[in-house]
């Protein structure tokens, strides 16, 4: 990143639009959002003594699955600040589960397309 020019980094949680009028969010021409690996990887569902996961139906691979999408929706939450505050500004972002993309279009072409090319 640092081969870019005027990329800065400013202290504060992208979950409070405060933050966002601090970086003064309405000169910005364009955003990258990166989904967060915060916390790692998730821990397994805690099992009782017989081995049995405590929670009904869910398993390792349901539980994998959780933890991305919630990472992917505090993604989409920030993405949505910033289309509240600044519509005009173009965002890239990442996400990890390709399926969330759905959450990110306003425009319901976007979802012909999505079907046109199978991404769903």
């Amino acid at each position: 990143m640092s081969i870019f020019q005027q990329i800065y980094f400013v202290e504060g949680s992208p979950l409070h639009e405060k933050s966002y009028d601090r970086v003064n969010i309405k000169k910005a021409k364009q955003i990258v959002i990166l989904t967060s690996n915060q916390g790692g990887k998730p821990k397994k569902p805690e099992s009782n003594e017989e081995g049995e996961i405590v929670e009904e139906g869910l398993d390792d691979t349901d539980y994998q699955g959780n933890h991305e999408n919630l990472l992917d929706a505090k993604t989409i939450f920030k993405y949505n600040i910033i289309k509240k505050k600044a519509p005009w500004v173009k965002i890239v972002t990442e996400l990890i589960n390709q399926d969330n993309i759905a959450f990110l279009l306003d425009d319901p072409v976007l979802y012909q397309f999505m079907d046109d090319y199978e991404f769903d």
